[in-house]
């Protein structure tokens, strides 16, 4: 029960962090230093397509009665 709990709470800072960083407004973009600013302006699609992989693929994963999660 506390791992499903730790795991939960993980999974669920992983879904604010991407969203905090795929939908950031201008306001909150030009608050940050410059060289963050950049950064942001020049991450790559597929790195941010990766990001979004990896933090919803638990939430699309189909259950198995028998055997857990599959992946």
């Amino acid at each position: 029960m506390v791992i499903s709990a730790v795991a939960l709470l993980w999974n669920i800072f992983g879904v604010v962090a991407y969203l905090g960083q795929a939908y950031m407004i201008d306001e909150v973009l030009t608050a940050l230093p410059e060289a963050d600013q950049v950064y942001y302006n020049n991450v790559p699609v597929w790195v941010t397509g990766a990001f979004a992989v990896a933090v919803f693929l638990v939430w699309f994963s189909k259950k198995s009665e028998n055997e857990g999660w599959i992946l």
